[in-house]
């Protein structure tokens, strides 16, 4: 499933910036950054934050888990090492573990050696 996805998405995904993303309605951003912030039920239509540090959180987040769904992809394309899928999963703060399984990747592939 995931090697159909195009690689130039996930590599855009490896890089988000979700406090300067667009949302359907100008309160819908506030309302979410303010929560990501932290911000109280009574906040929640304050302008929120430039920056802050829960804002970079979901950002490694949201990028571990497009590491993650692209791994493979970016393994047989030969792309791992130059996009940052290496980076990404190592700055998700969340993330405990990570299950690789290469059966579907040819074995002569040189970027597996890489690895």
């Amino acid at each position: 499933r995931q090697a159909a996805f195009p690689v130039e998405v996930l590599c855009k995904g490896l890089r988000p910036a979700l406090h300067k993303a667009e949302a359907s309605r100008a309160i819908d951003k506030v309302r979410i950054l303010n929560k990501i912030a932290g911000r109280d039920q009574a906040q929640l239509d304050e302008p929120p934050h430039e920056e802050h540090e829960k804002y970079e959180e979901v950002n490694c987040c949201l990028a571990g888990r497009f590491a993650q769904a692209g791994w493979l992809n970016a393994v047989s394309k030969g792309i791992i090492r130059r996009e940052g899928f290496i980076e990404a999963l190592r700055d998700d703060p969340r993330r405990t573990a990570f299950i690789l399984d290469l059966s579907t990747v040819d074995p002569r592939n040189k970027a597996l050696v890489e690895l």
